[in-house]
């Protein structure tokens, strides 16, 4: 009998190293896949997969986590400086660069993270 979703713990989370036919023999599952009879049963004893809703985030709070990133708060910083002390083209420079920056550490996330990301700064990640 499958395992429930209640069940799942740790031994499971790494399944895609186990061998093919030890998680066949876990899930009683026969290669070919399961009868519709069987299938059927599973699904009124088990219920649908499906996955849990991610959380979502107010926008402010997309805001705060982007300004915890080290590079952008070095950016914010400095552009600061640069404005405070008159320094123009530095500051003009230096806020240019912050979305770009920013576009960068999202493109080093996960897929689905990255188009969260960019979607928080307006960009279309195609």
């Amino acid at each position: 009998m499958p395992l429930k979703p209640s069940t799942y713990g740790p031994a499971v989370e790494a399944f895609w190293r186990e061998p093919t036919s030890s998680l066949l023999r876990t899930l009683d599952a026969p290669r070919r896949g399961l009868r519709q009879q069987e299938a059927e049963r599973r699904l009124a004893q088990i219920g649908p997969n499906l996955a849990e809703p991610s959380q979502t985030r107010s926008m402010l709070q997309k805001v705060v986590h982007r300004l915890i990133n080290p590079l952008i708060a070095i950016l914010i910083v400095a552009a600061a400086v640069s404005g405070f002390s008159g320094d123009l083209g530095s500051f003009a420079i230096i806020v240019l660069v912050g979305p770009v920056a920013d576009a960068g550490y999202c493109a080093g996330t996960s897929r689905g993270s990255r188009c969260r990301c960019l979607a928080t700064i307006g960009c279309d990640p195609g």
